[in-house]
């Protein structure tokens, strides 16, 4: 077992490369005046910056963002199959191949930018995915961690803005940024092999080794007290009561540092003992893939065309300042974040997070319809807080519901699907500068309703299942109950009481019992029963 300072290097260097490496494709608000600047895509105008162009830059960033999503499910598999180490030794590898692609840029043929942008896309999730299971380090603030982790996703936005910064207050060029940047996957790989686990930390770990110990010592006690004996049919439903009860608690690995009761169990699903395709095909994934395919369109589609919808709504005069404004927020926002998503993952129930989250998102939209200043800004700060804690809740959720086991398989699955939905984003590009021209209200209005609806119905059934899970533990709780011998039931031969009235206790010994005692025991028995001598027993029908 790792010690807790080494447990602290390695979240710390997760964090930091998470800072530099997992999405700084999302900085392309930023990265985009300089790419214009530098000529990118100019070959499609005849004056530059036009409509072409921007469209294809557009296209890039989709593109980026689409493989950032896609990649998912191919982490997953080499999560799951190979562990954490070799995903980020991976993501390494890619990172360095697109930060060489980038900074050569001018001297390859083809579409170098779209090639070297879409391999930065594709590293990323290799090394910020791998990183959840540290989660499992220090398990009291698994969503502190997962907030640290994924405010670095966030802030790893500040990247580009970095480039932009340098690049117009000093002689630096964007090839030269890119070559220094390569510092950055260089530092993943010296980590992976020196300092991060070969493999995932598991929350249910110690918890599973204490319920098989205490299950086994509990039957080995009570075999080793009636080996003597052949007395089966007395001991058979204690041990089976242990033995399901073990069984019950084993399948439940959230629990392995918490005890299960009626007001926490609803933060729970009852999928972790499914294979990741049983899981799947439930409700739980159908209705967290909606939603999430909503929320990369809205995010994804806000990110790439913030300038110009501002521009039609607002002026350009106005747009330029608040696309200034977001250019420093939303690397910030993935910081100012944190304290709010430990709180929510960490002290509110599944049901409560998940209304925060819809709740927040339904703002923004109507936020985004409304052509005032305090609208934009204030629609500004809030969807720079909302996205991490969005992305960390999808994150939490896929957790608890499905379970460690198959987490890197689900979650890669489910931000697939959503991933590749976003291609749905230069549809609506192209359909709010041609069909609408530039007016970004109606396509906004739609996301905005199918927001309500896919969020609504995910709420409305994580609260019925909480009901329903909290209804069943009851029952097990009720089943599971200790066994007690009634005062005036008949006695079982080697079995006998001890009733404290100063205390209210009753002690059950067990005594030496052989073969015949039983036989005898339940000759007796069944005659009683048939005479009708027997008292408050129950005879066999």
């Amino acid at each position: 077992m790792p010690s807790n300072a080494r447990k602290i290097a390695q979240v710390a260097c997760a964090v930091l490369w998470c800072l530099f490496a997992a999405g700084p494709i999302f900085g392309f608000a930023a990265l985009k005046p300089v790419l214009v600047s530098e000529g990118v895509y100019s070959q499609f105008c005849a004056q530059s910056p036009c409509k072409e162009q921007d469209l294809r830059l557009n296209f890039m960033f989709n593109v980026g963002a689409i493989l950032t999503n896609v990649d998912a499910i191919l982490v997953g598999f080499v999560l799951d199959k190979y562990g954490p180490r070799v995903s980020g030794i991976v993501g390494s590898v890619v990172i360095f191949v697109a930060t060489m692609v980038l900074s050569n840029a001018d001297l390859l043929p083809g579409d170098p930018w779209l090639v070297g942008y879409s391999l930065l896309a594709l590293g990323g999730p290799f090394v910020f995915i791998s990183s959840f299971h540290l989660s499992n380090t220090f398990v009291a603030y698994s969503g502190t961690i997962l907030a640290l982790l994924t405010g670095a996703f966030d802030a790893s936005s500040a990247v580009f803005l970095g480039f932009r910064i340098s690049y117009e207050n000093s002689p630096i060029s964007l090839s030269q940024l890119f070559q220094i940047y390569t510092v950055v996957p260089v530092f993943i790989l010296l980590a992976e092999v020196f300092i991060m686990p070969k493999n995932s930390y598991k929350s249910d770990e110690s918890f599973a080794s204490v319920v098989s110990t205490s299950a086994g010592q509990m039957e080995s006690e009570e075999q080793a007290l009636l080996e003597d004996a052949d007395i089966s049919n007395y001991t058979g439903r204690r041990s089976s009561f242990i033995s399901n009860r073990g069984s019950f608690l084993s399948r439940r690995p959230s629990i392995a540092h918490e005890a299960p009761t009626p007001q926490n169990l609803a933060q729970y699903g009852s999928l972790k003992g499914l294979t990741a395709k049983q899981q799947l095909a439930t409700h739980w994934a159908f209705l967290i893939i909606v939603f999430t395919t909503l929320q990369m369109l809205r995010i994804n589609y806000f990110v790439a065309t913030i300038n110009s919808q501002y521009t039609y709504l607002l002026g350009h005069e106005a747009a330029q300042k608040i696309n200034g404004v977001f250019d420093y927020l939303l690397p910030l926002g993935g910081v100012l974040a944190i304290p709010m998503i430990g709180f929510v993952l960490d002290h509110m129930s599944l049901v409560g997070s998940w209304t925060t989250v819809v709740t927040i998102s339904l703002s923004l939209g109507t936020l985004n319809l409304i052509a005032k200043p305090w609208a934009a800004y204030l629609n500004v700060f809030l969807f720079v807080l909302y996205r991490p804690l969005y992305y960390t809740a999808v994150s939490d959720y896929a957790a608890k519901i499905f379970g460690f086991k198959t987490f890197g398989t689900v979650y890669g699955v489910v931000i697939c699907i959503s991933g590749l939905f976003n291609i749905l984003q230069s549809v609506l590009d192209r359909l709010t500068k041609q069909t609408f021209n530039q007016n970004p209200s109606p396509v906004n209005s739609i996301l905005l309703g199918a927001t309500a609806v896919a969020g609504l119905a995910l709420v409305g059934y994580i609260k019925s299942q909480g009901q329903n899970l909290k209804r069943q533990f009851l029952e097990i709780e009720a089943e599971a109950s200790e066994p007690r011998l009634m005062p005036t039931a008949a006695p079982v031969p080697g079995v006998s009481t001890t009733h404290d009235p100063l205390h209210g206790e009753t002690e059950i010994s067990f005594n030496h019992v052989t073969k015949n005692d039983v036989k005898k025991d339940l000759k007796k028995g069944k005659d009683d029963c048939g005479n009708g001598h027997c008292q408050d027993c129950v005879c066999d029908v």
